[in-house]
């Protein structure tokens, strides 16, 4: 949503991720019951360069899992929000479907994994779609060293088409792996990847070399703390197109890192606590910054955004959930116009069935 930051999503989805890491390893061959969650929540969020903004949310979630015989798996878990901004009178909205397919080999696993985000009524673009799909093949030596190394090989691939927007485009990537958990307190992660995404209303055609490194772990029996650590090099061919003045406006050659942390905890059963804490730099090689009179300088256009966000849940009876968020963030710049804060504070209650 167009109102909610970045780093914000970043964390809902990260929590969302973990709890489903959990169940995969508590119960990776099993089947449970289909779950149902409606929620409503009012959201503050407040921005440098925006005026203040209040949102009404309702929303739903479902998740079903079955097994096949022989150690397979199926999943389906999708969301669906209605949003309305009682200041401008806009109301907009989100769906989201989430499948997977887990098939175990002889010398390993496959997991194909297919997405699908939209919007009908998105207030800066219109109706939105946007595919995703992936298929992953993971080697392992078998059940009789679990302290083993675990190289991976992942296809991933997504299309975005925005109604009212100039950004349509597809995106191919490929990466290579390795996981090594040498026990159920830490595990590690390795990746390379690269990726090229293709502009669909020009010729503009991107490439992108990245690595990632990340560190999970458990502190005590009712923590887990993530750390992960990525930065790569996007190559653009947008000179081609854009005129002089406008690539040092527009160019998108850039090299980006990024740190993230993140830590959950659960001090009794009905009380969930979460964290995420990220700084992100980036530096165009092309693009230029502009002092605070506008006018174009010789520096490079350099960005550095730093923030987080906090969550906390709590259920009475496990069927009742009252939900708490905030986040902020900055970000740092040589050009006035992109060195902005952001802040948002959100309070629901959800129903599970």
């Amino acid at each position: 949503m167009q109102h909610m930051s970045v780093h914000e999503n970043k964390s809902i989805q990260l929590f969302v991720l973990a709890v489903g890491v959990f169940i995969g390893s508590v119960v990776p061959l099993a089947a449970f019951s289909p779950t149902f969650i409606v929620g409503t929540s009012a959201e503050y969020s407040d921005y440098s360069e925006y005026n203040s903004t209040i949102w009404y949310d309702l929303y739903g979630l479902g998740s079903w899992r079955t097994a096949f015989d022989g150690g397979g798996y199926a999943s389906l878990n999708g969301n669906a929000t209605l949003e309305h901004n009682p200041r401008s009178g806009e109301t907009q909205d989100e769906e989201n479907l989430n499948a997977a397919v887990g098939l175990p080999l002889s010398g390993g696993s496959l997991l194909f994994e297919a997405k699908f985000n939209s919007t009908l009524d998105d207030s800066s673009y219109g109706t939105t779609f946007n595919p995703q799909w992936s298929g992953k093949y993971t080697y392992s030596p078998g059940s009789s060293n679990r302290n083993a190394v675990e190289p991976y090989l992942e296809y991933s691939g997504y299309y975005i088409y925005q109604e009212l927007g100039a950004e349509d485009r597809s995106s191919h990537s490929a990466s290579i792996g390795v996981n090594y958990d040498p026990s159920i307190k830490i595990g590690y992660r390795l990746e390379a990847s690269g990726s090229a995404e293709f502009y669909g209303e020009t010729d503009r055609q991107d490439i992108i070399a990245a690595g990632e490194a990340e560190i999970t772990g458990l502190a005590g029996y009712f923590a887990d703390w993530g750390l992960q650590l990525n930065g790569g090099k996007r190559i653009s061919n947008d000179e081609e197109y854009l005129a002089e003045a406008n690539l040092k406006l527009e160019g998108t050659d850039a090299v980006f890192g990024e740190v993230e942390g993140s830590f959950s905890w659960s001090p009794i059963r009905e009380l969930q606590l979460s964290s995420l804490l990220y700084t992100q730099a980036r530096s165009y090689t092309d693009r230029k910054a502009n002092d605070e009179s506008g006018t174009l300088t010789t520096e490079e256009l350099t960005q550095l955004d730093v923030g987080g966000g906090l969550e906390a849940d709590w259920t009475p009876n496990d069927q009742v959930f009252f939900v708490l968020r905030g986040s902020a963030g900055k970000t740092f710049s040589n050009d006035p116009y992109y060195d902005t804060w952001n802040f948002s504070i959100s309070a629901g209650i959800e129903y599970g069935f």
